[in-house]
């Protein structure tokens, strides 16, 4: 994992939401704490949203010294997706 990445924000948009999610880094922190509480996290270069309900999503994703990175998923009930994987670009 690479932590010299600085996200600024991580913003989902949608079916009546917004939320923003800021970079929490350092060896002092659990990222499993997150998980079990199952509380909105974005932890060094991960993160995670919980609680969704079904629809389209909007999710930009902002890193210093890179573009921003904006794309749009669906959410179904039942069907969780634990990772997908994001190439930021210089």
């Amino acid at each position: 994992m690479d932590r010299k990445i600085n996200i600024q924000a991580v913003t989902l948009k949608g079916n009546g939401t917004h939320r923003v999610l800021k970079q929490v880094k350092g060896d002092h922190v659990n990222s499993y704490d997150y998980l079990v509480s199952r509380a909105d996290f974005c932890y060094n270069t991960c993160f995670g949203f919980f609680g969704l309900s079904a629809g389209e999503y909007n999710l930009t994703i902002e890193a210093e010294g890179y573009r921003p990175i904006v794309k749009n998923y669906p959410i179904m009930p039942g069907v969780l997706e634990y990772f997908r994987i994001t190439e930021l670009t210089p």
